[in-house]
């Protein structure tokens, strides 16, 4: 085939004709060699394929690729059924070998009925190099579906395209023999401004895109043109691009090869007024694009609505989706939608593909959506972390569909027993610590947990009995003593010692000893003791021992 590869545009016209043997060499099918560094395609790879032999006044001959897109028609590049100085191909002389796998396999052979270039191709700039041809009788390859509009944002840099065809191996070597097999390879779409510092003014993006792996030096070359650049999206190949023209020598790690840029045309390919373009309407016309496999998938509150096509029509703009009653149309690369339902409950969600051509299928599901992770619980405390107070916790969980959170009050990180409500008393025991709640909330993918915590509990003093003893003799020059009791306090109290004789503090009496003196005879004597921290003050006194007279 006729791989139009060109490095300056000047040798784009000289470059086509070298491609263009005569009939009387006898090389026949020998034209060129195949995909630079592909493998070989498996069976049931490329069901589309064709291997295309055209001629110009039954004397000059070309070998090309191209896919098929309706029963009758294929589509190749113009460049694939015009030579280099402009004449068109003669039908009648020229053949098809659509789905085959071995391009010396002639069962499937037609003659072309006709061959029909864009109607504003440039064979100097290959603008708008794109051409359908048309077969006497359907062929049994399948069709492949062009790439739908609402997947055009796909085919953007990065992506990783397929590539086949019967071209050459070695760029610097055409003398090479045809492999019988197709080859196949896999290349990244390269961005526009990419291929506009490799080619300049001739690469025009709004018709071309441009793709090649140049580190691997994988690439289209002579004997490729008019060759499908395929996305697999769903698990379907569908057509982006078809193989144009590049630098050649192909492959040289720095210019990837140019592709025209299949969405481009869609509508001339759907609007054309040739034979072949109402067979492609008519096919398009007949297909019904159908919404399947809907699931419902809930993330928290927001619910992924997703689908697919059956089959991948190529005229699907978009997607009317209706949500529990609530219509919006989905457009973009993915068959997904996603919904924010806070307040559960079941949803129903319909979802209608928007098709130019043919018609489409609504599929509807309604049910309770299956979660993707665990809910995401919030827990906060409000109150005084102080013995006395109470605490209130309050609790969310993101996912309306789970459990509703429940409550577990710990100390110290250990849970409290019979603490699960939303308040909790701090009792005086808990001074120092820590007083925590664990919130839990769960759902079919699991169980979502927050903590929170105060600081450490405060407590103003507090005595751990309510009397204390005197001891010692009740006489002159006896000791008397106290011994406070255990103290509860958060931070920890200061306790002080004041004796008193009938009542009244005696100056410099404050140790928790006391030795009797005689003005003490007849008096009662006491002890107060006084345990203070920051949050309060409290005093005990202790039991009078009477002195006698």
């Amino acid at each position: 085939m006729s791989a139009v590869r060109r490095a300056p545009a000047i040798l784009a016209l000289a470059l086509a004709l070298l491609a263009l043997p005569s009939a009387a060499s006898g090389s026949g099918d020998d034209v060129g060699a195949r995909i630079i560094n592909g493998s070989d395609a498996p069976a049931g790879a490329w069901p589309s394929a064709t291997y295309l032999l055209g001629t110009a006044n039954g004397v000059n001959y070309w070998a090309c690729g191209g896919s098929v897109i309706a029963p009758r028609v294929i589509l190749t590049a113009a460049h694939c059924v015009m030579n280099g100085v402009g004449t068109a191909a003669n039908p009648g002389l020229s053949r098809a070998r659509p789905g085959v796998l071995l391009r010396t396999d002639t069962s499937t052979q037609q003659a072309w009925t006709a061959a029909v270039p864009h109607p504003d191709y440039n064979r100097f700039t290959f603008r708008n190099d794109v051409a359908l041809i048309t077969l006497p009788a359907d062929t049994t390859a399948p069709p492949m579906p062009l790439i739908a509009p609402w997947q055009d944002g796909l085919v953007a840099a990065g992506a990783v395209a397929a590539i086949s065809g019967w071209g050459m191996t070695d760029p610097a070597d055409e003398s090479l023999p045809t492999p019988a097999r197709l080859q196949q390879a896999s290349v990244p779409i390269n961005a526009d401004a990419a291929c506009t510092a490799s080619y300049g003014a001739d690469f025009a993006a709004d018709v071309m895109l441009c793709a090649g792996d140049l580190a691997a030096q994988i690439d289209t070359c002579k004997g490729d043109s008019g060759g499908p650049l395929a996305l697999t999206v769903g698990g379907s190949r569908l057509l982006v691009g078809d193989t144009s023209w590049g630098a050649f020598p192909c492959a040289d790690g720095a210019n990837p090869g140019v592709y025209g840029r299949l969405s481009a045309f869609r509508s001339w390919l759907l609007s054309g007024t040739a034979p072949a373009n109402q067979l492609v309407r008519d096919h398009v016309a007949a297909q019904t694009a159908e919404a399947t496999g809907l699931t419902l998938t809930n993330t928290g509150s927001d619910v992924t609505v997703s689908w697919s096509v059956t089959p991948a029509n190529w005229t699907t703009t978009g997607f009317r989706v209706t949500i529990n009653g609530l219509t919006d149309t989905t457009t973009g690369p993915a068959a997904t939608r996603v919904v924010r339902i806070p307040s559960g409950g079941p949803v129903s969600v319909t979802v209608e593909p928007q098709v130019t051509l043919g018609t489409a299928m609504a599929a509807t599901v309604t049910g309770t959506p299956t979660p993707t992770r665990p809910p995401t619980v919030a827990a906060t405390l409000a109150g005084t972390a102080s013995a006395g107070s109470t605490l209130s916790a309050t609790a969310s969980s993101d996912d309306p569909w789970g459990s509703a959170p429940s409550f577990q009050w710990t100390l110290d990180g250990a849970p409290i027993a019979n603490a699960t409500g939303s308040t909790y008393v701090i009792p005086m025991t808990s001074a120092g610590k820590r007083i925590g709640v664990e919130v839990r909330a769960s759902n079919a993918a699991g169980t979502g947990l927050a903590t929170v915590a105060t600081g450490a509990v405060t407590a103003a003093p507090g005595f751990a009995r309510s009397t204390i003893l005197t001891r010692g003799r009740r006489a002159v020059g006896a000791k008397l003593s106290v011994t406070a009791p255990t103290v509860v306090a958060s931070p920890t109290a200061r306790i002080t010692y004041q004796w008193l004789r009938n009542g009244k503090a005696l100056k410099g009496k404050t140790k928790r000893t006391y030795v009797v003196a005689k003005a003490d005879r007849g008096k009662r004597l006491t002890c107060r003791i006084t345990a203070k921290n920051a949050v309060g003050t409290n005093k005990i006194v202790s039991r009078p021992a009477r002195i006698p007279a």
